[in-house]
């Protein structure tokens, strides 16, 4: 990188720095049972969230590599030892002040660093000798030693922790007062580099970056009373350019974290999320580290902890009630007001008090770091009370510009994005260079969206108890918009009134058709839903009610703006809705399990065989007819990983197909998304080959057919396809090796490197049963919910891809299952298993 960026703040994007770094970030929190790791991936920033952790009476804060030993920091004895599986912790050293090794944490040791595989230098918050004693003097009595020489060389410190020794320098943290210090143990001198925001614990440096853990300060907090600087009350990582002494930015953790204790660095691992897809004895380890690189101490201590993280669930967890979308509150109060969940890569959250404030994923960005700023450094954009901005590209021309309301009886203001990309500015826009300058209303704010996929933005603004959403449709261009209002017929919302003001409407694909449904808030706290009955062309919006509409039952609050997106990756749309109690709600589809898993299978000797036949298929690709040949997989309701079974009765029966004779071959798709727990990958469709057919099993008699009307299962039409390799997430047809590859194209999104290697999934059924391993060597087809015979298709939105998979070594092999009693539509046959083939997955998928 250039020197400038290393330390502007302007232009510094942190998860681009750790990507261009190759290193991943652990954070500890101070009673050492929780642990995050946050990198640098395509979704941003990745937590994984632990749980608490029992560390007994050793009170152990601290650990650092030896010669084939790890070194330990107990509190509660005085002393550095090493820990080992024999006896847990050996004590090794301790200052010469203290007179006995007992559990009574005399002075408090707070941290050390290692040199030439020994305890170099360690940190206490006193030099007492007797139980507790160094709280008397607490914010001013700390110390640094040198352990070799048992010499103190500096005194009378601020609660003193994390000395760390990086380039030859010493430094440390002074927590009380939220200073990053280097010392100079000859001269037993020391000096301040910087000031960091609040509560600072922690220290990991890499490259020419320091990583500091950073902490609020609350009533709770067990050093009150003490002068502890309040600045910047936020849990995370301030992120420090070591060669100018500056910060260069933070890190936010919004829950979960709020004592940062410990921080460091995994270098080489840039896909820690990779951790919730390993199982067995290593899924709860800290990294995923090659066998080469770990030594045996190294793996001890790994298994020690092992039990202190906990990998994070798909979902949030919370209650349910009878609508289908189960509403909870994310944890945190963002601001009063009206609330807009953007979810782009920057929140901006409008304010009763009239300013914008935005909100990154790392921290809080004010005066110049904000783009709605004016230059001044403690002033921010006014742009009205009760604001919502609203975020779109309207001009064609790569970065977000941006709408609000314009207050009573004005039109919506325009603020051009007159930066870049990675680097926005807004100007405000007014008279004919603000696209909705002619319509005039009260507290106007438009939502964009394509209506009729013509590839550019048209608009639709609020309705009111007494008047119904406009619509503006752009009759000019991507790049050269032109919104002209549509009324009767040409409206989509014509004679649509929902009640209350600021019934913003949100656009999504909720069914999976390829064309855009609406959501709007009322007043009353309900949200309305309307399907697009008609195409992506010509849109036919029509209102849905009672259990039609997924938000049936639910109270949502005043004022309300949904915005949805597939937060978990787990092929189902999530809903973030804000509204006038300033706070953004968070609604989950209820989980529901659906992975399978496919047997080889054979007729049964001496039973009749399949009988071919033709089928007519249509899906989201095509609508052909097809030649059915034979049965080739029997696919079992699986629990992978633990996530449970939903319809433990439904199977899927795969079969061989073909085109039949005259039909016109399948138009090939390219840079199709496909999304799921096991990450992303693009792929170009080559032919269908495979038919899934919801069947019943029994293993020793008949059985009926599933009734269609009882079960949720589709059938699914299964394509061969390519992988694609090393393009870019935001435009798959931009090549690169790495995410500055991307970056420097204007793609923040970063570089898919196609299928990872060494995935594995614990997965059980009716077959395997205890779960066992299975590696995921490749994925082999993706399977889209398809109409067979005008039989309608349940779920519009749900794929399934399906990885080639084998049990792990020593894992027990399969047990050939003989005679399996199978019936569905097609009739009634007796299959042999032989072994497993795949594994399939619920997916989401998303043409370009």
């Amino acid at each position: 990188m250039e020197q400038a960026r290393h330390h502007d703040r302007n232009s510094l994007e942190i998860s681009d720095l750790l990507a261009e770094l190759d290193c991943t970030l652990v954070l500890g929190t101070h009673r050492a049972g929780r642990a995050a790791f946050l990198s640098a991936n395509r979704e941003g920033l990745v937590e994984l969230r632990g749980q608490g952790g029992h560390r007994g009476r050793l009170e152990l804060v601290d650990i650092g590599p030896g010669k084939g030993v790890w070194w330990g920091v107990s509190t509660s004895l005085s002393c550095l030892g090493l820990i080992d599986d024999k006896h847990g912790f050996r004590p090794r050293w301790h200052p010469p002040f203290i007179s006995k090794r007992v559990p009574e944490d005399r002075c408090h040791l707070s941290g050390m660093t290692m040199g030439d595989d020994q305890p170099l230098y360690a940190s206490a918050l006193g030099d007492t000798d007797t139980a507790g004693g160094w709280r008397a003097r607490m914010s001013s009595g700390g110390i640094l030693m040198h352990v070799p020489s048992n010499e103190i060389i500096l005194r009378d410190l601020p609660m003193p922790h994390s000395p760390r020794v990086f380039h030859g320098r010493l430094y440390f943290i002074n927590s009380a007062t939220g200073d990053l210090m280097m010392a100079d143990p000859g001269s037993f001198t020391c000096e301040t580099v910087t000031r960091l925001p609040g509560f600072a614990r922690g220290l990991a440096c890499f490259g020419d970056y320091l990583f500091v853990g950073v902490s609020p300060v609350s009533k709770e907090y067990r050093f009150s009373g003490m002068a502890i600087s309040p600045r910047g009350a936020f849990a995370g990582i301030a992120v420090v350019h070591l060669p100018t002494g500056t910060l260069a930015g933070g890190i936010q953790v919004l829950t979960g974290h709020e004592e940062i204790y410990g921080i460091q660095v995994f270098p080489g691992q840039l896909r820690p999320d990779g951790l919730d897809r390993l199982v067995g004895p290593y899924r709860r380890a800290l990294s995923i580290l090659d066998n080469r690189s770990v030594n045996d101490p190294l793996r001890s201590w790994i298994r020690r902890i092992q039990e202190l993280i906990e990998m994070p669930g798909s979902r949030i967890e919370g209650s349910r009630k009878d609508h289908k979308l189960g509403r909870r509150r994310l944890p945190q109060r963002l601001t009063q007001g009206m609330a807009t969940a953007a979810l782009t890569g920057v929140l901006i959250v409008g304010a009763g008090i009239g300013s914008v404030q935005a909100i990154t994923p790392f921290n809080p960005q004010t005066a110049l770091h904000n783009p709605f700023a004016n230059g001044s450094l403690f002033y921010d954009q006014e742009v009205g009370t009760n604001v919502l901005s609203i975020f779109v590209d309207i001009d064609g021309d790569g970065d977000f510009d941006a709408f609000s309301h314009g207050g009573e009886d004005t039109p919506a203001r325009f603020f051009e994005n007159t930066g870049s990309k990675t680097s926005p500015s807004f100007v405000e826009q007014t008279g004919a260079a603000n696209p909705l300058n002619s319509v005039v209303g009260s507290y106007i704010t438009p939502t964009f969206v394509d209506i009729d996929g013509d590839g550019d933005f048209d608009a639709f603004s609020p309705g009111s108890y007494e008047d119904p959403h406009q619509f503006f449709k752009n009759t000019g261009s991507k790049t050269s918009p032109v919104l002209v209002e549509q009324t009767g017929a040409a409206n989509s919302f014509n004679g649509v009134y929902v009640g209350g003001y600021n019934s913003t409407p949100s656009f999504v694909d909720i069914d999976g058709d390829g064309d855009f449904d609406a959501f709007v808030g009322a007043s009353e706290g309900e949200i309305h839903y309307f399907q697009n009955t008609g195409t992506k062309t010509s849109p036919v919006l029509v209102e849905r009610t009672g259990a039609a509409n997924p938000f049936d039952g639910a109270d949502v609050g005043s004022d309300s703006t949904p915005a949805f997106v597939d937060i978990d990756g787990d092929g189902e749309f999530e809903a973030f809705v804000g509204w006038g109690g300033g706070t953004i709600r968070h609604f989950d589809t209820p989980h529901n399990p659906f992975s399978f898993l496919c047997y080889q299978v054979s007729t049964t000797k001496k039973t009749p065989n399949f009988s071919p036949r033709n089928v007519q298929l249509s899906d989201q690709f095509d609508d052909r007819l097809f030649d059915v040949k034979k049965p080739d997989s029997l696919c079992t309701p699986a629990d992978k990983n633990g996530e449970g079974i939903g319809d433990p009765a439904t199977h899927l029966e795969g079969y061989q197909i073909k085109l039949a004779k005259g039909q016109p071959k399948h138009e090939k798709r390219t840079n199709v998304r496909i999304d799921n727990q096991f990450g992303t990958l693009f792929v170009d469709t080559k032919v269908a080959d495979r038919l899934l057919v919801p069947t019943a099993k029994d293993l020793d008699n008949p059985v009926n057919p599933p009734d269609p009307s009882a079960h949720n299962v589709d059938h699914y039409k299964c394509y061969t396809f390519n992988v694609k390799k090393n393009i870019c997430e935001d435009d798959p047809t931009v090549r690169c090796k790495t995410n500055t590859d991307c970056t420097k194209a204007g793609l923040p999104g970063g570089c898919n490197p196609g299928f990872p290697k060494g995935l594995e999934a614990t997965v059980g059924d009716q077959f395997a049963d205890p779960p066992k391993l299975f590696g995921i060597s490749k994925p082999t087809s993706l399977c889209t919910p398809a109409e067979k015979e005008d039989e309608e298709i349940k779920n519009p939105s749900t794929h399934l891809m399906c990885y080639q998979v084998k049990p792990a070594t020593g894992e027990p092999r399969h047990v050939p299952q003989v005679g399996i009693h199978l019936s569905n539509q097609f009739g009634s046959e007796q299959l042999d298993t032989s072994k497993e083939k795949e594994l399939c997955v619920r997916s989401s998928k998303t043409l370009p």
